[in-house]
């Protein structure tokens, strides 16, 4: 037992006048799980007063209330840790700032410093690596606009050949006699 928890019925009787709360009720009232006010009850019981019932529940008062209330937000808006929070309610409400070691500042401005020139240096073969695809990208469309214009040109010339194989055709029907070959042309004389 700790001296933060009041027991028996003659304390409960005493602050009747305020109403008291369950863990889950407690919990619903300051919008956190009972699980959490749980946890908090575990790990910060001794700035936690709250009043145990013939029963051995925790009952909170208006003053347990207002613990769990500062405790919610040095947790949920100042993120602190539970042992920041206990260091809090130890020290009288003085705010827990851990000090860095001249040594470990010093490491710490070295790590940052070797990460800032692998970032530029990074930024630059970035930079040089966009250049050359760039420079390809432009390669591959002078190379598919060639291969284009060669195959339209292919075409044009297939296109143009057939036309000629095509009068060619057309001026063999009308006339019959050069339908024979050179060589037979040349003996049917």
């Amino acid at each position: 037992m700790n001296g933060s928890e009041h027991q028996g019925l003659s304390d409960i009787e005493e602050s009747m006048d305020q109403p008291l709360l369950t863990v889950k009720e407690a919990g619903q009232h300051i919008g956190e799980s009972a699980a959490v006010i749980r946890n908090w009850m575990s790990e910060l019981k001794n700035h936690i007063p709250t009043i145990r019932g013939e029963n051995n529940y925790h009952y909170f008062d208006s003053k347990a209330l207002d613990v769990l209330i500062l405790i919610k937000k040095l947790s949920r808006d100042q993120n602190y840790s539970i042992k920041q929070i206990n260091h809090y309610f130890n020290s009288g409400g003085e705010s827990f700032k851990p000090e860095v070691e001249p040594a470990y500042q010093e490491k710490m401005f070295e790590e940052f410093k070797f990460m800032r020139e692998q970032f530029e240096m990074q930024q630059q073969f970035n930079q040089v690596l966009v250049e050359k695809l760039e420079k390809q990208q432009r390669y591959i469309e002078e190379t598919l606009i060639k291969k284009n214009d060669n195959v339209v040109e292919a075409l044009r010339l297939i296109q143009q050949s057939r036309e000629e194989v095509a009068a060619v055709n057309e001026q063999s029907k009308n006339n019959p006699q050069q339908n024979k070959g050179w060589f037979a042309r040349l003996f049917s004389r």
